[in-house]
């Protein structure tokens, strides 16, 4: 449905086979250099899988395998992964426990015990293909799907009433751990709703428009 929601198992399973095929189908090839490379790349994929299937035989092994032998084995060996990492019931996998968004604090994420309080962590939907952007570093073997890149400020901007614009921040309104607005809109931003502007608080800031006024050039 091109959301990937974070409570679904369908996205962890697509993306970790997604993974492993990649790595089956030019890891024999690019050896060491493979987490160099490695991507999502699913046009690549359906290259191989389509017009350059000699691209699909391991050639560390003696056999020669088919594409089909090779998505069989990917598979396998991603649902293997996430058993191991999730527990054995595909029914209790979702997306948003691999897919989580880490935001730390400049400072205090350096300092033991205090980064627990200062850091935040939000699980998210999306990936690399979805509207709702949430990039993936497969190469990063300790978390893959982690949310790593995406839209940390969202807005809709109503230029004909601009009081009627809409926005949202990945946090909140304040860079204080202590305070109540710290993380008052991190929810908000992972479930992708957007908040409604201010109000002007005197008339005297409701404007019509604005006015260009050309500034006189001194006199040589």
């Amino acid at each position: 449905d091109h959301v990937m929601a974070r409570e679904r198992p369908e996205p962890l399973i697509f993306m970790a086979w997604l993974m492993t095929l990649n790595r089956a189908l030019y890891g024999d090839e690019l050896g060491e250099l493979t987490d160099e490379f490695i991507g999502a790349r699913a046009l690549l994929v359906k290259s191989i899988l389509t017009q350059r299937k000699v691209w699909c035989d391991d050639t560390r092994t003696p056999d020669t395998e088919t594409c089909a032998d090779i998505l069989t084995r990917s598979f396998a060996a991603a649902v293997d992964m996430l058993a191991k990492n999730y527990g054995a019931d595909a029914g209790k996998w979702k997306w948003g426990a691999a897919h989580r968004a880490t935001f730390r604090h400049s400072l205090f994420t350096h300092v033991p015990v205090v980064r627990y309080l200062a850091d935040l962590v939000v699980e998210t939907d999306g990936g690399d293909a979805t509207v709702n952007r949430g990039a993936m570093r497969l190469a990063d073997k300790s978390a893959p799907f982690a949310h790593v890149h995406g839209a940390g400020y969202r807005a809709i901007y109503d230029l004909k009433e601009l009081n009627r614009s809409r926005f949202i921040i990945a946090t909140g309104q304040s860079g204080n751990p202590l305070s109540l607005n710290y993380r008052s809109m991190l929810s908000s931003w992972s479930e992708g709703r957007i908040l409604r502007e201010n109000p002007p608080r005197r008339a005297a800031d409701k404007r019509e428009g604005f006015t260009l006024v050309p500034v006189p050039t001194a006199k040589k």
